[in-house]
């Protein structure tokens, strides 16, 4: 099972380690409440797709087209 944790200030928007299934969430990076939702989304995808094999470039790309597949449609 995935933990989250929000923290005030970090480097990133959010990050997702897989030996943990650990979701860390930056507040400061984000501009408002979409932006948010949208990192939290991105973060939780990571863990879905943590048991295919993927390099880390496919997974980003896998994302990034799950999350925008609406404009690619």
């Amino acid at each position: 099972m995935v933990s989250s944790t929000f923290r005030i200030v970090g480097e990133d928007h959010g990050e997702y380690y897989h030996a943990s299934d650990r979701i860390i969430i930056y507040l400061n990076k984000h501009e408002n409440m979409a932006d948010l939702l949208s990192t939290i989304t991105h973060e939780y995808l990571h863990y879905c797709v943590k048991e295919e094999c993927l390099d880390d470039d496919q997974e980003e790309r896998l994302i990034f087209a799950m999350l925008w597949a609406e404009e690619y449609c």
